[in-house]
């Protein structure tokens, strides 16, 4: 009897390289930090409370023509009463909206609206999402099905 075989990520940067292969795409992500206001993603660290009640908040600019995401802004709340451990599960989860994802349907998901696990994980269906969105999707909402 054979079961089946799940590989999830903790980051984006497996999840990028895995796509890449898939996708045989040669050229591999850059990442640069800098202080400079004229960065593709902006993240603003603040002790402040969200109105809404959110650990973080993602804002993009979009070129609705060509489908593309111009630049994004990442706001964290409250960083002074967070750990380090949970501010890198919401910047994940944030950079997950950055790549173009809506919410997950799964709560153990890195998408799903509200942390529900101390460990949430890049699974396969927002890889799934991510390659649909990426090939002509209309939708970037990340569906997980049991």
């Amino acid at each position: 009897d054979e079961g089946t075989f799940s590989t999830y990520w903790i980051g984006w940067k497996g999840v990028i390289d895995h796509v890449r292969e898939l996708r045989e795409i040669e050229t591999p992500m850059e990442i640069t930090f800098t202080h400079k206001d004229d960065a593709d993603i902006i993240i603003t660290l603040t002790n402040s409370k969200n109105a809404e009640g959110l650990s973080g908040q993602t804002t993009s600019t979009v070129n609705d023509a060509e489908k593309t995401i111009l630049r994004s802004y990442i706001t964290i709340y409250e960083v002074d009463k967070l750990s380090n451990e949970h501010m890198e599960i919401i910047i994940r989860h944030e950079f997950g909206h950055v790549a173009g994802l809506a919410h997950s349907t799964a709560p153990e998901d890195l998408m799903y609206p509200v942390i529900q696990t101390a460990a949430p994980f890049v699974s396969e269906c927002d890889i799934d999402a991510l390659m649909h969105l990426y090939t002509g999707g209309k939708t970037s909402q990340v569906i997980c099905e049991s």
